[in-house]
């Protein structure tokens, strides 16, 4: 009955959505501006609110909090918070076990946090960044090019005339 019924009601934006799965959803709308809850998958490419997924939620651009077991949003600005979180581009918080962002200014914490460019704080076990402008707290962190500060018991930056320090290791 949801499936018909999402079909018959097709609007481009609306303030609540809910969903089963990505076809299964009312309404059927391309922009979120409150309240995306779903049970199992949810796919909408705006949300300006929260999207709350018990299993898997995804979006083009999130700006608010986007929460599921994982999440994935290629523009996020607020908070990612899942067991495993995929970002193109976020600015705000990425929190949980895995985080995985292309571009990152702000707060990128996890048991594991990998990061291409991340511009701010990455703190967990495991902090791995290609390029890193800011702060990294973990037992292990490691960056190829580094402008910033490393605290843990490992830290690795590939691009300095130190490598490899034990409790703290910097480059400016």
């Amino acid at each position: 009955m949801l499936a018909g019924m999402s079909s018959a009601f097709a609007w481009e934006s609306s303030f609540a959505k809910t969903s089963l799965f990505d076809t299964i959803a009312f309404p059927t709308v391309q922009t979120v501006n409150g309240l995306d809850i779903g049970l199992l998958y949810s796919n909408t490419p705006n949300v300006n609110g929260v999207q709350f997924n018990f299993i898997y939620s995804k979006a083009d651009k999130v700006q608010g909090v986007n929460i599921a077991i994982v999440t994935c949003a290629d523009r996020l600005a607020g908070l990612q918070y899942s067991m495993v979180s995929f970002s193109k581009d976020f600015s705000g918080v990425q929190f949980g076990l895995y985080g995985q962002t292309e571009k990152g200014v702000g707060w990128q914490d996890a048991f594991i946090s990998n990061a291409a460019d991340m511009t701010g704080f990455q703190s967990g076990f495991v902090n791995y960044a290609e390029k890193m402008n800011g702060f990294q707290l973990g037992v292990v962190n490691y960056a190829k090019e580094m402008k910033g500060l490393q605290i843990g018991v490992l830290n690795f930056i590939s691009d300095s005339k130190l490598p490899f320090m034990i409790i703290a290791n910097a480059k400016f």
